[in-house]
C-alpha cells in the first residue's frame, strides 16, 4: 500500500512538470503597452512580451505571428514575427 501511494504521488509530480506547449496566433497589432510589456492583436488577446524578447519593427497596424506558451492566466510570447505580404495578397 506504501508503495502505491509514493507511485502516484510520483505519476502526479510527473504530469504537473510537463513543459508547456507552445501555440501561435496570427493577427493585427492594435496597440503596444508598456507597463506592463504587451501586445494586444485587433482578436483582443493581449500577449506579455518579455523584456529579453526583442520586437524591433513591429508596429501598430502591422500583421505578425506571435508563437507564446501560456504561464497562468497570461500568454508569454516566445517570438514575434512580421508578416510580410506582397501585393497579391
Amino acid at each position: 500500500m506504501h508503495v502505491l501511494t509514493i507511485s502516484a504521488a510520483g505519476v502526479l509530480l510527473f504530469s504537473t512538470s510537463m513543459v508547456a506547449v507552445a501555440e501561435t496566433s496570427a493577427g493585427t497589432v492594435l496597440r503596444f503597452d508598456s507597463n506592463p510589456r504587451t501586445m494586444t492583436l485587433r482578436s483582443g488577446e493581449t500577449i506579455v512580451i518579455p523584456d529579453r524578447l526583442p520586437i524591433y519593427g513591429v508596429t501598430t497596424g502591422d500583421k505578425v505571428i506571435v508563437t507564446w506558451a501560456q504561464n497562468g492566466a497570461q500568454r508569454v510570447a516566445l517570438r514575434v514575427t512580421k508578416r510580410v505580404t506582397s501585393n497579391d495578397d
